[in-house]
């Protein structure tokens, strides 16, 4: 737009009117973002060890020397470098939270007439953030609905994008990738970390927005708003004590004890924010006619036949192990994978165990 022109950009007058923060507020921000930040770098740092040795044994059963070396060399820097990578993480971190308290935004998308086609390394960098923002999303829902509130509250906005949070999965990804990036110049190993970094996020992320949202709710902000604040351990103490009966068997379970108590939590989790009594309500919601629950239906079916409310008795069919054919195990050392990006690799092998 030229400077003699009498149009006005209703979009800079309207950033412009935006009011600033004030300092009770920024000090509120700083806290919340140094809990998430150091909350997190303190997890990666406790795993650092336990990421090497994930990346060696994958490095070990890849059948494609490219993707072994991506391994190899994400596992020297996590060795060597780990101090350096997560110093540079925190630093980005901090660099764009200031950028959103700030008021500084990205640049505008460009307009349909600048549009080209976007690059195969530029679009395996922007996959890998959006699965990685994905996952976080997915195992902190309930968490982020309360934080996202609580930040469009402090920043005095009607709502919040989900994207938009400056403490959200998303600004964490792309901090933690800005990070690596400083430290690493090949794509491949970036990936690779950002992958391994997110995978150990999933399981503790939530616990760091439960901490930041309480911090919140002592300081007055929507404080009547619970949900995100209470640990997720208490919502499946009700049924700890049904799980205490089948003790005798708890030991072959363990393994996947973290899943089955994940479908534990889906299935009763329908009242478990509604006050004291909604934990036991909910455990009640998977419970069919005849008091059945369908966990219990799909543990017995494991372990034999299950008799039906009727009397009568249903089985799973057997299946001969010479008929069962891994696809995927077939996959990894197929020629396609000869051309497939170590993102991908990383996937198919983590599935076909």
């Amino acid at each position: 737009m030229p400077d003699n022109s009498v149009v006005v950009n209703l979009n800079q007058f309207e950033r412009s009117r935006r009011a600033q923060v004030s300092s009770e507020t920024l000090g509120m921000l700083h806290d919340s973002r140094d809990l998430l930040i150091e909350g997190a770098t303190r997890v990666l740092t406790r795993q650092t060890e336990a990421m090497e040795n994930t990346l060696l044994a994958m490095a070990d059963r890849s059948p494609l020397l490219e993707t072994r070396n991506s391994f190899y060399g994400a596992q020297g820097i996590l060795n060597k470098q780990a101090n350096e990578l997560l110093s540079a993480c925190k630093d980005a971190f901090f660099s764009s939270f200031n950028d959103f308290t700030l008021n500084r935004e990205a640049p505008p998308a460009p307009e349909l007439m600048e549009l080209s086609l976007v690059g195969d390394q530029d679009f395996e960098i922007t996959l890998a953030v959006d699965k990685a923002t994905s996952r976080l999303r997915y195992n902190c829902a309930e968490e982020l609905v309360a934080l996202d509130a609580r930040i469009a509250h402090l920043m005095g906005r009607s709502d919040l994008a989900e994207n938009d949070n400056p403490l959200g999965p998303r600004a964490l990804c792309e901090a933690l990738l800005d990070g690596i990036t400083r430290t690493q110049s090949e794509q491949s190993i970036r990936i690779v970390l950002l992958n391994q970094f997110d995978l150990v996020l999933t399981t503790e992320l939530a616990g760091i927005y439960q901490s930041i949202n309480r911090y919140l709710i002592d300081h007055g902000v929507l404080p009547e708003l619970k949900v995100g604040a209470k640990s997720r351990a208490q919502h499946s103490s009700a049924s700890a004590g049904h799980g205490a009966v089948s003790g005798a068997a708890a030991p072959n379970q363990q393994a996947g004890g973290d899943m089955f108590n994940l479908f534990e939590q889906l299935a009763g989790g329908g009242g478990a924010s509604q006050g004291g009594g909604g934990s036991y309500a909910g455990g009640n919601v998977s419970a069919g006619a005849g008091g059945y629950s369908l966990l219990d239906s799909l543990s017995q079916l494991q372990t034999g036949a299950m008799t039906l409310p009727g009397g009568a008795r249903f089985e799973l069919p057997l299946l001969e192990a010479s008929a069962i054919h891994n696809v995927l195990r077939s996959l990894q050392q197929s020629p396609v994978m000869q051309s497939a990006s170590p993102l991908d690799a990383v996937l198919v092998d983590a599935v076909a165990m």
